[in-house]
């Protein structure tokens, strides 16, 4: 028996995309049998990015092994599509090869989460109530509706604006969403970097205000990047506040970043309300 989440799927687009018309029938009366208002289907990547553009839909299930654009290939453009709106759309993967190489490589790429075909009822309803129990489902804002609607606490927007913000993440796409939360909240004046080597020279010539950093990052990683930040004259360095967004949050990586001097943790993915309050917190010292 599936367990009642109370989540109302009933206004909720699911889009499910396999070359293997069984495999799209199977799943979506599965998707209707837990309540989805509206499914439809795409037989490969290609048109399902399509159709995502047309319906916008809550939640996208995908299988990887397509032609002629896999799952893959889908989801890396999916992440990099240009409104925040779409490429945060969850997206579970189904697959019968989970191997750890696809699957650090669909991780890597924004997969939400991932199960075996043939697709168990249960555990599909399981992944797609963990999502959404996690972050509601927001439609019909191509930025976050949280940022539109959310106020800074000290009613100080024109302050942003004057503020620097040097942001720092080896994904295209993570930085996107970033820059446009930024905006959404009044900032103006943001520079990015694709690594903490590259962050340095450009906080040489920048000089920001307020630091956003991603900690697993290559060739040069978030935390060595704090540890020369921190250990670096002129002083503006040791204060700068560095706000870290990461999945990495385990007791002895935050440790070692405190002792860095890191300002405050932000969760990926990340939320607008919680980016907001500890922006908030570093810059005016709200609580």
């Amino acid at each position: 028996m599936i367990k009642n989440t109370g989540i109302n799927y009933g206004k909720m687009t699911a889009i499910v995309i396999d070359d293997q018309e069984f495999v799209r029938t199977i799943v979506s009366k599965i998707l209707k049998d837990f309540g989805f208002g509206n499914v439809l289907t795409a037989i490969d990547g290609g048109t399902g990015l399509s159709a995502i553009e047309t319906n916008k839909p809550d939640i996208i299930i995908c299988d990887i092994r397509m032609k002629p654009v896999g799952g893959l290939e889908f989801l890396k453009k999916l992440r990099a599509h240009p409104l925040v709106s779409f490429a945060n759309i969850p997206v579970i993967i189904m697959t019968a090869n989970l191997s750890a190489d696809v699957m650090i490589k669909a991780k890597e790429l924004g997969m939400n989460a991932a199960v075996v075909k043939p697709v168990p009822p249960k555990r599909l309803r399981e992944k797609i109530d963990a999502i959404f129990i996690e972050k509601p489902p927001e439609k019909s804002q191509d930025v976050p509706k949280d940022i539109v609607q959310a106020e800074p606490k000290t009613g100080l927007p024109k302050e942003y604006a004057k503020l620097k913000v040097l942001v720092i993440d080896d994904q295209m796409f993570a930085r996107r969403i970033i820059l446009e939360i930024l905006h959404g909240i009044g900032f103006r004046l943001i520079e990015e970097a694709t690594d903490g080597a590259a962050a340095l020279q450009t906080y040489n010539t920048f000089q920001p205000d307020l630091i956003l950093c991603d900690i697993e990052m290559k060739p040069m990683g978030g935390l060595s990047f704090l540890q020369i930040l921190r250990n670096e004259k002129p002083q503006a360095n040791r204060v700068v506040p560095v706000i870290f967004l990461s999945s990495q949050t385990d007791l002895e990586t935050v440790a070692r970043a405190e002792r860095l001097g890191v300002d405050a943790f932000v969760a990926k993915p990340v939320s607008m309300k919680a980016l907001l309050e500890r922006i908030n917190h570093v810059l005016f010292r709200e609580s």
